[in-house]
């Protein structure tokens, strides 16, 4: 069986627009991690006001649901995803498991190792 290790909301992509292609996408219940997302407003914005009304939006309920309808978890802990939406997307209760990433130093170390070791012992088996 092959397997491909990539964001969640870009898998459903790649899922949704490659019909040459049949494949699931889930979320590893033994060893999975949850990065956050991040929201600013640029302090020297030509329009400031109108940032923190993109901000805002992307906070609402509407917005929650964009990030959904896309395949990103949303951002908000009260946010219920509706079930039609869930129904096209992963399942919330695939990423209860997951950990949240709280070191971004210790991140950035294992993302390298990652992905050094997947250069060297991964990629080769691919051309077999």
């Amino acid at each position: 069986m092959e397997v491909g290790v990539t964001w969640s909301y870009n898998a459903l992509t790649y899922r949704d627009q490659t019909p040459n292609y049949k494949f699931d996408v889930c979320v590893p219940s033994d060893g999975s991690i949850m990065s956050g997302y991040a929201s600013i407003i640029n302090k020297y914005a030509p329009h400031p006001y109108a940032a923190a009304l993109a901000r805002e939006y992307i906070f609402s309920d509407k917005g929650q649901t964009n990030l959904a309808i896309a395949g990103a978890i949303p951002t908000r802990t009260d946010f219920v995803v509706p079930q039609e939406i869930q129904d096209k997307t992963i399942p919330q209760e695939q990423t209860k498991n997951s950990v949240p990433v709280t070191d971004p130093a210790k991140y950035a170390e294992v993302c390298e190792k990652i992905a050094q070791t997947w250069q060297e012992e991964i990629i080769p088996l691919m051309s077999q």
